[in-house]
C-alpha cells in the first residue's frame, strides 16, 4: 500500500446486491489492507425470489460461495430456464433454456436445418430438440450429464433473504462491517468532484476514498450531488407496478421460471420448494388495480383469498454515468430495464468484476472511469435491447401492448432483427449478456423466423436431414426422462423438509 491507495470503501444499501459486492472486494482485494464498509438500512420484509443465470454460478466461485450449500440451506431450486406462454399468441408455449437446442450439424448452425425443413413443410417445435427443455417439461433435473450427454446449464432460483443473509455471512467473515444508518446529503470536492464525507442522518460525518452506490432506487447521490443525467426508456418498458402473490404448493418444484403475457402486462413465476411467487407486472396509467389482481388470480389460479401486496417498479432507463468520480452505482442504483432474460443482479456482478479489473486508487483516474463508463453502457443497451424485444414481439390485443408497441425500436435491436430476418444470421455485439444461441432461440420461440438459411445446408437431402433432427429430438427426450426428479436432486444435495416448511410457515 502506499499514499495513493484506496484505504476505505463505502458500500450503500443493505440488500443482496450491497452484500454481493462486498463479498466480492474482500475476496478479490484481501491482503491490501482495505476497510470495507456496508451502511444502509434494510426496507421490507417482503418475500422475494429471484432466478439467476448459468454466470451466478460463475460469480459465486469467484468469490466462494457453493451453490449446492446455497439450495440446501436456503431452500432453493434449480432453473434450467424460462417457459412463455401466449407471449408470441394465445395458447403458443415454448422454453427458452440456459442450454441452447439442437448442435452444430456439418459447420451449419443448427436453427438453420430447422428453418430449412419449415419451409419445405416440416414442422416441429424448436425447443423439441432441448433436453433441457424436456426436463423442464417432466420435472427432472441433475447437475451430471444424463445418458452420455454432458450437463446441462443451469441457474438458481433463491429465497432473496436467504441469499442475503449467505452474503452477508461471508462478508463479515471476511472483514466487511456494518452500518445501520442513512445518507442525507454528500460533501463534493469542487476541484476533483468527488465525494469526500457521507452525512449522516445522525449529523455525522463518514469518510470515505471510494463508494458504491448500491440501493434499490436510482442513484440520488450521482443525480443530486454529482450531476449524473439519467436515459429514460419508460416509452419501451411501460409497466411502473406489480401485484405479487405467494402461493403454497405441493407439486413437483418447476426447474424453470415462467413469463405469461396478459392484456395488462406480463406475470413471472419464480418457485421454491412448497412456494411459488407470482408478480403481474402492469402500467399504472392504463389500467386500474382491482383488474390487475382479479387478472393475477384467473391467470394463475391462486386462490381469491390469497394475500396480495403492490410494489412498483424501478423507472426503466439508466444513468448516463455509472462511475463519475470516487462513485460508482451498481445494481437498481445504475439502471433498470425489467428482468426478462438479464436481471439486475447479474448487471450488478458484471458491474463489480469490472470495476475490479479497472481498480483505480484514490485519484481515480479518469481515464478508468471513461472506460468504465463506455463498457458498461454498451451492455446495458444490449440489455436493454434484448428486453425490448419481448415487448415488441408479443401478441397485442390491448391499451398495454398498443402502448408497448408504439415506441420506435433501438436502432441496435431493428438492425439486429433486420439481418437475422433477412439473412439467419444474428450480429454479435461485444457487450452481449445474452449469446448469440440464446438470441436465435429467443427469435425463433416467438415465430420470428428468418426468410431464409445457411445455402450449405441444401448439400444434405432433404430427408436425411429430417431423419437426423427426429433423432435429435428422440436423444434430447431420452435424456430427460433419464434424469432424476428435481425435487429427488435437491434432496440428494442434503435439502430437507424441515428447511423448506420454515420457508413455507411465512406464508401464514
Amino acid at each position: 500500500m502506499n499514499a495513493r491507495s484506496l484505504r476505505q470503501i463505502v458500500i450503500l444499501g443493505a440488500d443482496v446486491t450491497a452484500w454481493l459486492a462486498a463479498v466480492a472486494l474482500a475476496r478479490r482485494l484481501k491482503g491490501h489492507g482495505l476497510d470495507i464498509l456496508v451502511m444502509g438500512k434494510k426496507a421490507g420484509n417482503e418475500r422475494q425470489v429471484i432466478s439467476t443465470s448459468p454466470a451466478a454460478g460463475k460469480f459465486h466461485r469467484r468469490i466462494g460461495i457453493d451453490d449446492r450449500a446455497l439450495l440446501r440451506d436456503g431452500g432453493g431450486a434449480y432453473s434450467l430456464g424460462t417457459q412463455y406462454s401466449d407471449w408470441a399468441a394465445p395458447a403458443h408455449r415454448y422454453f427458452h433454456t440456459f442450454t441452447p437446442p439442437g448442435r452444430m450439424l456439418h459447420a451449419v448452425e443448427f436453427h438453420h436445418f430447422v428453418n430449412y425443413l419449415r419451409h419445405h413443410g416440416i414442422h416441429a417445435a424448436y425447443d423439441s430438440y432441448s433436453a433441457a427443455a424436456h426436463a423442464a417439461q417432466l420435472g427432472r433435473f441433475t447437475e451430471a450429464g444424463s445418458a452420455g450427454q454432458p450437463p446441462l446449464a443451469f441457474g438458481l432460483q433463491l429465497d432473496v433473504a436467504n441469499y442475503e443473509a449467505c452474503l452477508r455471512a461471508q462478508a463479515e467473515a471476511l472483514g466487511v462491517r456494518y452500518l445501520e444508518a442513512t445518507v442525507v446529503s454528500a460533501s463534493v470536492c469542487a476541484r476533483s468532484g468527488h465525494v469526500q464525507h457521507l452525512l449522516l442522518e445522525t449529523g455525522e460525518e463518514m469518510p470515505a476514498d471510494f463508494v458504491f452506490d448500491c440501493g434499490n432506487e436510482l442513484s440520488s447521490l450521482m443525480r443530486d450531488h454529482l450531476g449524473v443525467g439519467f436515459v429514460d426508456w419508460s416509452d419501451w418498458l411501460p409497466c411502473d407496478r406489480a401485484v405479487v402473490a405467494l402461493e403454497m404448493h405441493h407439486e413437483e418444484t418447476p426447474a424453470y421460471r415462467s413469463l405469461t403475457r396478459t392484456a395488462n402486462g406480463w406475470i413471472t413465476r419464480e418457485s421454491l420448494p412448497r412456494i411459488h411467487r407470482h408478480a403481474l407486472h402492469y402500467a399504472s396509467d392504463l389500467t386500474d388495480e382491482q383488474s390487475v389482481i382479479a387478472e393475477l388470480v384467473e391467470k394463475t389460479g391462486i386462490a381469491p383469498s390469497t394475500p396480495i401486496a403492490t410494489h412498483r417498479i424501478p423507472r426503466p432507463g439508466c444513468l448516463d454515468r455509472f462511475w463519475r468520480g470516487n462513485c460508482l452505482a451498481l445494481g437498481n442504483a445504475a439502471g433498470y430495464s425489467g428482468d426478462f432474460a438479464v436481471s439486475g443482479l447479474h448487471l450488478a456482478q458484471s458491474g463489480v468484476l469490472r470495476w475490479l479489473e479497472l481498480f483505480p486508487d484514490r485519484n481515480c483516474d479518469p481515464l478508468l472511469a471513461a472506460e468504465y463508463n463506455r463498457a458498461f453502457s454498451d451492455e446495458m443497451e444490449r440489455v436493454r435491447d434484448v428486453h425490448w424485444l419481448h415487448v415488441s414481439t408479443a401478441h397485442r390485443e390491448s391499451p398495454f401492448w398498443d402502448a408497448a408497441s408504439a415506441a420506435t425500436l433501438p436502432e441496435s435491436l431493428q438492425y439486429r432483427l433486420d439481418v437475422f430476418e433477412r439473412t439467419g444470421i444474428l450480429p454479435v455485439y461485444e457487450a452481449d449478456s445474452v449469446s448469440q444461441e440464446a438470441w436465435i432461440s429467443l427469435l425463433i420461440g416467438m415465430d420470428r423466423w428468418p426468410e431464409r438459411w445457411d445455402p450449405l445446408v441444401e448439400l444434405q437431402e432433404l430427408d436425411a436431414i429430417d431423419d437426423e433432427l427426429r433423432r435429435i429430438a428422440v436423444v434430447a427426450e431420452g435424456v430427460a426422462r433419464a434424469m432424476p426428479g428435481h425435487d429427488d436432486t435437491l434432496s440428494r444435495i442434503g435439502q430437507s423438509d424441515t428447511t423448506t416448511a420454515q420457508l413455507a410457515n411465512g406464508l401464514g
